[in-house]
């Protein structure tokens, strides 16, 4: 099919709306995430996280989100992680989602490998107690 230059507009249009979309989605999650972070007012939380933090930690694979009910309910499945914190309750995550970004929140186990934790807690803080 060919393009004609009537069409290149349109196209162009459609891309930059695309690209747009894309964006906000990722700065409305960057933000979500940076809000609770610091509403969260845990004794033991961990700073902001990112991919580049846990490099040569853990592998790819334990950058996705495991298939929990939480995480299939929300979408978020085998999506790859972005940036997270963690308190000692629960995790909140920011996703890839299709060239966009999302993100989730619950316990820790729904939402994050054990190696990802195991790491995580080895390197950002004490073991959270029970009374946390």
């Amino acid at each position: 099919m060919e393009v004609s230059s009537e069409d290149i507009p349109d196209i162009a249009k459609s891309a930059a709306e695309k690209a747009m979309e894309s964006l906000t989605g990722c700065i409305s999650a960057g933000h979500t995430l940076a809000r609770e972070h610091d509403a969260r007012h845990a004794f033991y939380k961990t700073p902001i996280l990112y991919q580049e933090n846990v490099r040569g930690l853990v592998t790819s694979d334990d950058l996705k989100i495991p298939h929990s009910e939480l995480a299939i309910h929300a979408g978020a499945a085998g999506k790859e992680v972005l940036a997270f914190f963690c308190t000692p309750q629960m995790a909140f995550v920011a996703y890839q989602d299709d060239g966009c970004c999302n993100y989730v929140f619950g316990l820790q186990d729904e939402l994050m490998s054990h190696r990802l934790q195991d790491k995580v807690k080895e390197g950002w803080g004490p073991k959270p107690t029970q009374n946390e």
